[in-house]
């Protein structure tokens, strides 16, 4: 028998250690305690109310039953489901008329941030909230500025899918929910219109939070203990706010925030230059109540690119064109602070 070389043995460790240590990164990531949390749930028998608690935000729990390859295949279906929403982002823009070179800038922003990639490999349905928040924004665009119906339910729908997927989906629908108003409305002679598509975009989610909440207090005595397990809030997390201005990370944050604020503005709508600030208000206190991690400038970028994919409702000028790949190269530029 010929024994392997030591040259060979090298050459397959190389391939090895990186299977290994990559395993290792998988389990310990957000997809690998989803699936040892699903492998230890109870799904069979009755009148366990206190069980059934543990399916909020869990209406995954099926999904990730379903999916084969455990970790990895969370893994691989996030990589795939990149691809089509970098795709459709595409396609969007460019129906849009917008000048090629933008449109692969904000793609290349988007999808470069480091939260990014560790959304699509370590925690799918936190990506798929992510996925699902970009959907309905663009569609709550055409609803609101271009009196497309279908979409206005389409992005209720995505709301909704948002906020049922992960915990992180309340805020990004909450972000939502602030930028609505700041949209340019198709029906401004009709009164109440600005009423009318809030509710439609925002009924589905505002109706099932509603009745979980009173089905929460009939079988469990307390209207959020189906949210007791998803917010965890810890005083200390408040360093976030103290250190905005005596921290590095939270000179980065102002700087994000300021430069959202000026892509806001060249949308032509002043108003909307409150926007950037309000994400920023609404990430810092996901950061104190647990939802999204702590002193990650991704998520603030990923927040405030996708805001901006909403509000502009018309082809930039070349000035602002310019102006924009400035604004969009910086937020690529500081998402890797």
């Amino acid at each position: 028998m010929v024994r392997p070389t030591k040259s060979k043995i090298f050459n397959l460790s190389c391939i090895t250690e990186p299977l290994k240590v990559t395993q290792i990164l998988l389990t310990t990531s957000q997809n690998g305690l989803i699936s040892a949390r699903v492998s230890q749930m109870a799904l069979g028998g009755t009148g366990n109310m206190q069980g059934l608690a543990d399916f909020y935000p869990r209406g995954w729990v099926l999904l990730v039953r379903m999916l084969p390859g455990g970790v990895l295949g969370l893994s691989i279906l996030g990589v795939v489901a990149a691809g089509f929403f970098l795709l459709y982002l595409f396609q969007t823009f460019k129906a849009k008329n917008w000048d090629t070179s933008v449109v692969i800038l904000l793609l290349i922003t988007i999808g470069s941030a480091p939260v990014f990639a560790e959304l699509v490999v370590g925690n799918f349905l936190g990506f798929l909230s992510f996925v699902t928040f970009g959907f309905g924004m663009i569609d709550m665009y055409r609803f609101v500025t271009q009196r497309h119906t279908d979409a206005g339910f389409r992005a209720g729908t995505w709301f909704l899918v948002c906020a049922l997927m992960d915990t992180s989906g309340i805020l990004l629908v909450a972000i939502a929910a602030l930028t609505a108003p700041f949209l340019r409305v198709a029906r401004r002679d009709e009164s109440g219109a600005r009423a009318t598509n809030f509710a439609i975009l925002f009924y589905p989610v505002l109706a099932v939070f509603i009745s979980i909440a009173i089905l929460s207090a009939i079988f469990l005595r307390n209207p959020f203990a189906l949210f007791a397990a998803s917010f965890i809030y810890d005083p200390m997390r408040w360093s976030v706010v103290s250190g905005l201005l005596t921290t590095l990370h939270g000179w980065i944050v102002i700087l994000i925030v300021i430069a959202g604020t000026i892509g806001a503005l060249l949308s032509g709508r002043r108003l909307t230059a409150f926007l950037p600030p309000l994400i920023m208000v609404a990430l810092m206190l996901g950061e104190v109540l647990g939802v999204v991690p702590t002193n990650d400038i991704g998520y603030f970028v990923l927040a405030i690119s996708m805001v901006l994919i909403a509000v502009w409702h018309r082809v930039p000028s070349q000035r602002n064109q310019a102006a924009l790949i400035v604004v969009f190269g910086s937020l690529l530029a500081l998402s890797w602070a």
